[in-house]
Order: structure tokens, then sequence, then C-alpha cells
């Protein structure tokens, strides 16, 4: 048994097609673009038993732009629908063994956030 996790350190400007609400809210409609950097791990499930020290790190610069939609439901307070598309700029690669390379691409994301405040 294997995991892989993945964590994203990225920037990204925001802009609001629709302006803002009267009460200083975003409006409905939302896009973003940006970029950064997303690192792999991978647990110690694929280790190598020949090679304790195996390393399955791997770590890739991403361009990223996605969109949103803006609930309100307070003063200074709403949900948050989006989604994303990262591309990644190299493949992911294990030091371990070869056959773990991936290819670069897409990478897609949705969620559901939170935002309080203007």
């Amino acid at each position: 048994k294997a995991d892989m996790a993945t964590t994203q350190f990225a920037a990204s400007v925001v802009f609001r097609p629709l302006g803002r609400l009267p009460s200083g809210a975003p409006n409905k409609i939302y896009l973003e673009a940006g970029g950064g950097l997303i690192s792999y791990a991978v647990s110690r499930g694929l280790q190598d038993p020949s090679d304790p020290n195996a390393n399955f790190a791997s770590s890739s610069a991403m361009a990223m732009g996605g969109a949103g939609l803006s609930f309100p439901a307070g003063p200074r307070f709403s949900i948050q629908l989006f989604g994303r598309a990262n591309y990644l700029f190299s493949k992911y690669k294990s030091d371990a063994i070869d056959p773990l390379e991936g290819k670069s691409g897409l990478l897609l994301q949705f969620g559901v956030g939170l935002r309080v405040g203007r």
C-alpha cells in the first residue's frame, strides 16, 4: 500500500469581472491566475527494500488558472466554490526507481472554501 500527498505553495491574482456588492462583498463570479511550486511526498509503502534511504519526493514549478463562485452568507462572510487547473512544468521523477516517472501536464482541483472579511 502506498499513498502520495501533494503540497502546493502558490500565489494568485483574483479578477472580479462583476465587481463588488454595495456591502463590499465580492460578487458571485471570479477568475484567478498565478503560479507556484507543487511538492510530492510518497509514503514508505513503495520503499525499495534494497535501498532504505530511497527518495520518492519530487517538486515542480507550475502555472495555475481557475474560476469560482462566491455565495454571500453574511455581511463579511461568504462560501466559495472553485475549480483550478495547475500546469506542471516538469515530470514527477523519483531518484529511487525509474518506472515512477510521470508526465507533465494538468492537475485539476475542485473545492469549497470560506472567506471572511472584505
